[in-house]
């Protein structure tokens, strides 16, 4: 049963050694069109797409207050500045996780980091003692850090690393666990590494290290402040429980805290002003993908990067096809030779599909090489903090779509001629004088034309 696309194959390969600037013009023009898809795609497929790499991220919310903020806001990277909340009031819904199996803050921040004499710039997640436990994570060496390690306000003492760090930094060294590392001045025991894959929730950008969220890392105020708003709030949803449920249990200890805690308190509101901020509410989002600010602003550059890849994914689709159609012309006499000594069109049509595919794969392989080119380029365009955060990589994901393109690409370029090859009639097309006006005759040409 093999024997013959086996034969096929061969014949189709000793074809394209007979006609190597055909093979190559095809493999060269499909892998440049694909290849710049792809990198296009790999860039989306990071930072709208990818999931966190944690257990069940579906599971996860992010937490919205929209509505007036009287004091001080730090807007960050992790979200928009109606994502943010003050520290007491975090603590406020982490007390009342009725419909959350655990809700947990994090911050984001620029530092140096030291380790044994060397520094380096890095970013530094400062993260609630809930952070791993709600994102279902354990370790990869020693411990991640745990409600213990943000008992005490201002005396936390203790850092994860990312396993990246660990390995690119620290030469993936085991004994760094119960060692020192400087971050902000502040000397902090290493208590453990964090699993491969995951460099923290904030889309787009790597936390090198995570230290709990009460260590004396700003003006102290802060954890004490509920107009001062900077940190950025997620939690899990129990099982069985949805986004709507859970979003109007929160919001009734969150207006109990708005009404009988702050809004006495509050400072610079009257009238209407007040009466929103007295009813404002959480708005919970699918958190699945992490929290970032970066796909809402890359969505628009890519979607032009994409239209734009696509477009001269297609030009040389259509190019490609006029040329099978010219490869067409010059192969019908064979076609009718092998129809009138009796062979089957559909093994025509196989013969001709395996060589289409063929080609396709073989632009499918060399468009990887082209993306990752393309991807390098882009990281030496880029700064340097911008090629850090992001991960200018191929995935297995992005190598599928490449294969996947080609198939779709040879049904584009190729099926039509296949057809219409498979279709010869041998008869008249012995008869006729040239094989191209036997290829389809004025038609055809016309329709070669216009491609």
């Amino acid at each position: 049963m093999l024997s013959q696309p086996i034969a096929d194959v061969r014949y189709a390969l000793r074809g394209f050694a007979r006609r190597p600037t055909f093979a190559a013009v095809v493999v060269l023009t499909l892998a440049a069109g694909i290849g710049l898809n792809v990198s296009v795609f790999s860039v989306y497929d990071q930072l709208i797409l990818r999931r966190l790499p944690v257990s069940n991220p579906t599971e996860l919310v992010n937490f919205v207050g929209a509505g007036p903020q009287p004091g001080n806001r730090a807007c960050g990277v992790q979200g928009a500045c109606d994502e943010l909340f003050s520290y007491p009031m975090f603590r406020d819904l982490e007390a009342a996780d009725g419909p959350f199996t655990g809700i947990a803050a994090s911050r984001l921040v620029p530092t140096n980091l030291g380790y044994r004499g060397r520094t380096a710039p890095g970013q530094v997640a400062l993260v609630s003692g809930k952070y791993f436990p709600v994102l279902g994570l354990g370790p990869s060496l020693g411990r991640l850090l745990g409600p213990q390690d943000t008992a005490v306000a201002g005396e936390a003492g203790t850092a994860v690393l990312s396993h990246d760090y660990w390995t690119n930094a620290l030469g993936a060294d085991p004994g760094v666990v119960g060692t020192t590392l400087v971050a902000n001045g502040k000397h902090l025991e290493i208590v453990g590494v964090a699993p491969p894959g995951f460099q923290g929730t904030t889309v787009g950008d790597r936390a090198l290290v995570f230290v709990p969220i009460t260590i004396d890392w700003f003006d102290q105020p802060r954890l004490t402040d509920r107009f001062s708003y900077w940190t950025y709030v997620f939690g899990r949803l129990k099982p069985g429980v949805t986004i709507n449920e859970a979003q109007a249990a929160i919001n009734v200890p969150y207006h109990a805290a708005l009404n009988e805690i702050e809004a006495p308190m509050v400072r610079g509101l009257e009238g209407k002003d007040l009466e929103r901020f007295r009813s404002k509410s959480i708005e919970l989002r699918p958190g699945a993908h992490g929290q970032s600010v970066r796909p809402i602003t890359a969505r628009t550059p890519l979607a032009i990067f994409f239209g734009a890849a696509a477009t001269i994914f297609l030009i040389a689709c259509v190019n490609l096809a006029n040329l099978m159609f010219a490869r067409g012309a010059a192969r019908i006499g064979e076609m009718a030779v092998r129809l009138s000594m009796g062979a089957a069109r559909h093994r025509l049509f196989a013969l001709l599909g395996i060589e289409a595919f063929l080609l396709a794969a073989g632009a499918a392989i060399v468009s990887i090489l082209i993306a990752l080119a393309v991807l390098r380029a882009v990281a030496a365009l880029l700064p340097p903090y911008t090629v850090n955060a992001l991960d200018l990589t191929l995935n297995l994901r992005a190598v599928a779509v490449a294969f996947a393109v080609a198939a779709l690409s040879t049904i584009v370029f190729a099926l039509v001629p296949m057809l219409k090859l498979a279709a010869t009639d041998p008869a008249s097309t012995l008869q006729a004088n040239g094989a191209g006006r036997a290829f389809g005759g004025k038609g055809l040409g016309r329709f070669r034309f216009v491609l």
